[in-house]
C-alpha cells in the first residue's frame, strides 16, 4: 500500500469511504473515487503476495507498523 501511495503521488488519496452493500460493515470507496480505486485494484492484483493462513496463524502473526496517516 506505502509503495503504490508513493508510486502515484499525483494522484489525490480519498479520505472519506461509504459502507458495502453487502451487510459486512466494511469500507468501500465513493462512486467519485472510482479511478483510484481502478488503480488500486490493478496495483494490487500484481503486486499482492496472498498466503492461505489457520485461524491460530492470523491471529497471531505479527501487524505492521508501517502506517500512513492522512494528510
Amino acid at each position: 500500500m506505502l509503495n503504490f501511495i508513493k508510486n502515484n503521488s499525483n494522484i489525490k488519496i480519498p479520505n472519506e469511504f461509504k459502507d458495502k452493500e453487502d451487510n459486512t460493515c466494511r469500507n468501500a470507496f465513493l462512486k467519485k473515487d472510482s479511478n483510484f480505486e481502478n488503480m488500486w485494484i490493478d496495483y494490487h492484483h500484481k503486486h499482492a503476495s496472498l498466503r492461505i493462513l489457520c485461524e491460530k496463524c492470523n491471529l497471531s502473526r505479527p501487524k505492521t507498523k508501517n502506517k500512513y496517516e492522512y494528510k
